[in-house]
C-alpha cells in the first residue's frame, strides 16, 4: 500500500479526472504527515462533539457546497444542509452565483419547496 491509508485513487488522479481543467494551486502539496493513530470512536457518537462542531466548527470553515455544473443554468440551485444550517446557492440572471441563507425571511425557518437537487 506504499504509506497511503487507502486503496482508493489519489486526490491528484481525482483532479486528473475532472472535465475542466482545476487551478494549480490545487495541485500543490503541503506533505503534511497527520499520522495514522486511531481517531477514537467518541467523534462520531457522543451528543457533546456534535454540539461542540456545530457551535465552534460549521460556522468558521468554507465548505464545498456544489460544483458550478451542477447549476449550469440560470435559475437552477443547490441546498446543502450542516446541522441546524441551510445555505442555497442559485445560478443568477447575470451567470453570476450567488449564496443564501435558506430561510423564510418572516419566520426564519427553511422555505417551503427547495430541497437538494
Amino acid at each position: 500500500m506504499s504509506g497511503n491509508r487507502s486503496e482508493a485513487i489519489s486526490y491528484q488522479q481525482m483532479l486528473d479526472r475532472e472535465q475542466v481543467t482545476v487551478p494549480e494551486s490545487l495541485r500543490l502539496s503541503t506533505d503534511t504527515d497527520l499520522g495514522s493513530a486511531p481517531i477514537s470512536v467518541d467523534r462520531y457518537l457522543t451528543r457533546e462533539y456534535y454540539e461542540r462542531e456545530v457551535e465552534e466548527l460549521w460556522p468558521r470553515v468554507w465548505q464545498a457546497v456544489c460544483r458550478e455544473t451542477e447549476i449550469g443554468e440560470v435559475g437552477d440551485y443547490y441546498t446543502h444542509d450542516i446541522a441546524s444550517y441551510s445555505v442555497l446557492v442559485v445560478r443568477q440572471q447575470d451567470g453570476g452565483i450567488k449564496g443564501f441563507m435558506n430561510a423564510c425571511l418572516h419566520r426564519g425557518r427553511p422555505a417551503p419547496g427547495i430541497s437538494s437537487i
